[in-house]
């Protein structure tokens, strides 16, 4: 039987395409971890129903730059069947993006429970990035992915375990 290999752009984690309902809805925001005094600029991307976290740093917020970014991601990861983001994601750039490739885009607002979804994936990556400081995004995503939901029941595990119960909190917003 031939290997199954999943392709993966530079700097980028992709789900598992054996999930199912996979790509039914991806939740995207951007994030800004600080390191050494510089801030990150990553694209992340949750997907509803699989829990999976994907994160690609992206540089800055320009919407030219997310189209590229996701343009990059479909043809490996697929195309969601809807992306929900904030307001910040309103841009006739990704509308036309959403026509091109057959999507819907619905935007939340802030205090959205959905966007909370996120948030936490942020303030986790955030964690386990503050703790193991020589780790790359991708190492940091794939830790994060250990622990993701599975047919719709939480991991027992919680990624606590790599927290040290005092650390320092310079990456943390």
């Amino acid at each position: 039987e031939p290997v199954k290999k999943i392709l993966q752009v530079p700097g980028t984690i992709f789900a598992d395409p054996e999930k199912t309902r996979k790509n039914e809805k991806w939740y995207l925001d951007f994030v800004f971890p600080k390191f050494d005094g510089k801030k990150k600029v990553i694209l992340s991307i949750l997907d509803r129903d699989t829990d999976y976290f994907m994160a690609k740093e992206v540089g800055s917020r320009e919407h030219k730059k997310l189209v590229r970014t996701l343009e990059e991601i479909f043809p490996v990861a697929g195309v969601p069947n809807t992306i929900s983001a904030d307001r910040e994601f309103d841009s006739e750039l990704l509308d036309e993006l959403a026509q091109k490739y057959g999507f819907s885009i619905e935007l939340l607002p802030r205090e959205s429970p959905h966007v909370n979804l996120v948030e936490r994936k942020h303030k986790d990556m955030k964690e386990i990035w503050a703790v193991n400081r020589k780790w790359s995004l991708n190492d940091v995503v794939n830790q994060m992915n250990k622990f993701k939901k599975i047919g719709g029941i939480k991991s027992l595990q919680s990624p606590s375990y790599l927290f040290q119960k005092n650390m320092r909190s310079e990456i943390i917003d």
